[in-house]
Order: C-alpha cells, then sequence, then structure tokens
C-alpha cells in the first residue's frame, strides 16, 4: 500500500476497511485516536465505522449508485485540532485527517407494493415482497415524536418466484 501512495502529499498512511482484516492486521491496527487534552475518541475501526454509517453517507449512497453493482468512494474525517494516535512504540503522531475508504455492493432493488394505515396517531406502511426463495414483509412506521422506523422480516419461501 505504501507504493501506490508514494506519489501523494500524505505523511502517514492508515488502512481501515469495512469488510474487515485478517487477525494479524488487527492486531496491528489497534490504534486509538485521542484529542489534544487526551481524551479517546475511539479505535481508528470505530471513527471509521461511524463514519461511513451517519445518516448523510447513507442518503448519498441511496442517491448517488442506483444501478446494482460495486462501488468505492471515499471520506475525509478532521478529528479536532491537535488529535494524536499512538503506534506501538509509544510514539505520538498528529493526526490532521483520515481518508477513508468505502466500498458499496448493491444488490438489484426489489420494488414494493406498499398500502398505507392509521392507528391512532400514527402512520403505517406495509407490503410483501418475494426474493428468489425468501418472502418477507416491510413494515414502516412514523409516530408524532419520534424518528422514522422500518422493519424488514425475511423467512423462506412457500411459493415461488413470480
Amino acid at each position: 500500500m505504501i507504493e501506490k501512495h508514494r506519489d501523494l502529499t500524505d505523511n502517514k498512511l492508515v488502512l481501515v476497511s469495512g469488510s474487515g482484516f485478517t487477525p494479524t492486521a488487527l492486531h496491528k491496527a489497534e490504534l486509538e485516536l485521542f484529542t489534544h487534552e487526551g481524551l479517546q475518541m475511539g479505535s481508528l475501526h470505530e471513527i471509521a465505522d461511524s463514519s461511513y454509517r451517519a445518516d448523510s453517507i447513507v442518503e448519498y449512497i441511496l442517491h448517488t449508485f442506483i444501478e446494482p453493482g460495486d462501488y468505492l468512494f471515499g471520506l475525509d474525517y478532521t478529528p479536532p485540532s491537535g488529535s494524536y494516535i499512538i503506534d506501538k512504540a509509544g510514539t505520538r503522531h498528529t493526526v490532521e485527517l483520515l481518508r477513508i475508504a468505502v466500498s458499496v455492493h448493491l444488490d438489484e432493488r426489489i420494488p414494493v407494493d406498499l398500502r398505507h394505515a392509521v392507528f391512532k396517531d400514527s402512520q403505517v406502511a406495509y407490503g410483501s415482497l418475494q426474493v428468489e426463495d425468501l418472502q418477507g414483509l416491510l413494515t414502516i412506521g412514523e409516530a408524532p415524536g419520534r424518528p422514522m422506523s422500518a422493519d424488514l422480516r425475511l423467512s423462506p419461501s412457500t411459493k415461488k418466484k413470480r
């Protein structure tokens, strides 16, 4: 990986993977990020994970990548000024920017014919779907003062795919 980045202005390379690393790589990468006051912000893996799971990033993925396929894009995370990591040798390294590579795989989207219902002050949309050898029920609920929620239940199908 160092060769791939030799021409860039980066002075350190930190690798993060959403799909995981080998146990040896994980042991080497157990680095924590600290604020300049010494408060622990979390591991690099935890920070990367929370960065690409943010609502705005999920929305970006759903609106940008329409067709089924594999996609790769980068995120830049700027920690508070003076943040640092300490390597295995105990050396402190200032961190100005974390570059996170995000890999996305999208399967074909499955349309769901939704029906609507009202229960007291709650709105509910629901519909069934059939995917290969699975059948499912999608339920979306919204109530005043509560965030919208969705639930997808899948089970082995008892009928053939349409």
